[in-house]
């Protein structure tokens, strides 16, 4: 095998040392984020991802711009499920259409456990606009 090609980055490492979600890594990547390096990719993210952070409060969300993940030693094949993280990544679509994702978040919310469900309940990560319009949603296919 060639060494060259045994040495280069995967993005499941880069999203480990940064600590943020492989999906966050391919959204950042299209983005423009460079992906060959940690260090090029801290570089981008705090030139560019920290401006997004700011702006947020100006529309009243204030959740991280990056769920973080611990340092444990599992890969994203052997990680557990973890519902609270489905829900927020959805409720952060949510944001600012909620009527496109109200239906997903409808059918993600039975799967949380109650752990799962109070730590998304007091994250603030699901703006009352999303709450609200999950609550109708609700009303409407299961309260006729």
């Amino acid at each position: 095998m060639n060494s060259k090609a045994s040495s280069r980055l995967t993005q499941a490492a880069l999203a480990k040392a940064l600590r943020i979600s492989p999906a966050r890594i391919v959204a950042l990547k299209r983005q423009g984020m460079p992906i060959e390096s940690v260090e090029g990719a801290r570089r981008w993210r705090e030139a560019n991802v920290r401006q997004q952070i700011q702006m947020r409060p100006q529309t009243g969300w204030n959740h991280p711009a990056e769920p973080e993940y611990g340092d444990d030693e599992e890969d994203d094949e052997t990680r557990a499920f973890d519902g609270a993280d489905v829900f927020e990544n959805i409720a952060l679509a949510a944001h600012r259409h909620p009527e496109r994702h109200v239906y997903s978040l409808l059918h993600v919310l039975p799967l949380l456990d109650d752990a799962q469900y109070q730590r998304v309940r007091s994250s603030g990560c699901v703006t009352q606009r999303v709450w609200e319009a999950i609550g109708a949603a609700w009303r409407e296919l299961y309260e006729r």
